[in-house]
């Protein structure tokens, strides 16, 4: 058994200098603190800029001003320059009688008042795929998942914060903000068969975690999440942060792999259709070559993403026909050709699918073996619309498939 290699094979995005953009509010000329709609996408992600600019106008920061930004703008609001110019509303509201504030937890130790931390900023580059960006194409039933694209940058914030702790002191609030991790983590990994019983369980676990990471930090050691040791209990499996890490970017892969190509076009597509196969299989082998229950519940979750892919191809493919039937769209072959097209694109990503990959030599032998099976496939189309038996063959095809396969094995 060997444990595939997973290769991201999409062109990074080029480095922007200006590409987050930030919305001036009236409400703030010196300190701006908004809630900024990215273009692209419908999330909402906090900016803060400390760098005037007209009122209601669209400005950029470039991206390492950004850190320079959220640290001036936490110790202003820390040392009350901040808010000097506030308007006082208390007298608007009755008085509230609070008891005075536990000073010592439960367990003994001295509680510590929290660092504010009114302004935080996401940085994510221009076009960069989001967790809630997944989650949505996920809803609508794309072959992704949120979970594949969450960031660990909270972890980073937290256990510097836990690292400032001595051994005797707790925080009178968590501040860990982890939510969107542990639900897209349990939801992928369950198929959302999980509890708010799960959800705390878990929370409590990273609690745990971000205390291990700070102590790392109050050590003097960098950050280094794979020396971690806590366990996180994922889908009723105890699993380490670095395992889960490492899966995520597998899916993330397996998933990105598998969206390559989602609709169909006049002619059949070898490597395409035989790489959507592939990267089941691959993400079947990575699963099982973890030797834990976790990792079977990754190779469902694969098994999950492959049949969103299929069911999309079908769904775009069944369009496709009927606006060729119709005249509708840009389709100008007849009907029959796209149907027959989709049908044994199907096929060779089933076959591929299905790739021994008990060893390296077994996934060569047997890639070998079903791209003979895949020219069969080719030629039964081209007997029956009256094509050259070599259609729809070319070489660069098979061989950015056997590139494609190799990655996997060879990284």
């Amino acid at each position: 058994m060997f444990k595939p290699i997973a290769v991201s094979h999409r062109e990074p995005m080029p480095n922007m200098q200006y590409g987050d953009a930030v919305q001036v509010k009236p409400s703030s000329k010196e300190e701006a603190a908004i809630a900024y709609r990215y273009q692209h996408t419908n999330e909402f992600t906090k900016w803060v800029s400390d760098t005037p600019a007209p009122i209601g106008q669209t400005m950029a920061i470039g991206s390492e001003k950004i850190k320079q930004i959220e640290k001036s703008l936490n110790e202003k609001l820390r040392d009350g320059s901040l808010l000097k110019n506030a308007v006082d509303l208390t007298d608007r509201f009755e008085p509230v009688s609070r008891p005075p504030l536990e000073t010592t937890a439960d367990d003994g130790k001295r509680i510590v008042e929290n660092k504010s931390q009114l302004f935080f900023i996401e940085h994510n580059q221009p076009w960069a795929t989001t967790s809630g960006m997944a989650s949505n194409a996920a809803k609508s039933g794309w072959p992704t998942h949120g979970f594949l694209y969450e960031g660990t940058e909270f972890l980073t914030e937290a256990a510097k914060e836990y690292g400032t702790l001595g051994d005797d002191e707790v925080f009178r609030h968590r501040n860990i903000w982890d939510g969107n991790f542990v639900n897209s983590s349990l939801d992928f990994f369950t198929n959302g068969n999980y509890t708010e019983d799960d959800v705390r369980r878990m929370q409590d676990q990273m609690t745990d975690l971000v205390r291990e990471l700070g102590k790392q930090i109050k050590n003097g050691e960098t950050l280094d999440f794979s020396k971690a040791q806590t366990k996180l209990t994922v889908g009723g499996v105890d699993t380490t942060l670095s395992e889960l890490l490492d899966m995520q970017k597998t899916g993330r892969v397996v998933s990105e792999d598998l969206e390559e190509q989602i609709g169909i076009g006049n002619h059949i597509m070898t490597d395409v259709f035989g790489q959507i196969g592939i990267a089941k299989a691959m993400g079947n082998a990575y699963g099982a070559a973890c030797g834990s229950e976790l990792g079977t519940k990754f190779s469902e979750a694969v098994d999950r993403l492959y049949d969103k892919t299929i069911s999309v191809i079908e769904r775009e493919g069944k369009r496709t026909v009927e606006q060729a039937k119709d005249g509708s769209g840009y389709y100008h072959c007849a009907p029959q050709i796209y149907q027959d097209v989709m049908d044994a694109d199907l096929k060779i990503a089933d076959m591929f699918s299905k790739l021994d990959t008990s060893s390296k030599e077994a996934a060569r032998t047997d890639f070998s073996a079903k791209l003979k099976q895949a020219d069969s496939i080719i030629d039964a189309y081209c007997r029956k619309h009256g094509l050259p038996s070599d259609s729809f063959k070319p070489a660069s095809a098979k061989d950015r498939l056997k590139k494609y396969m190799e990655s996997w094995l060879n990284g």
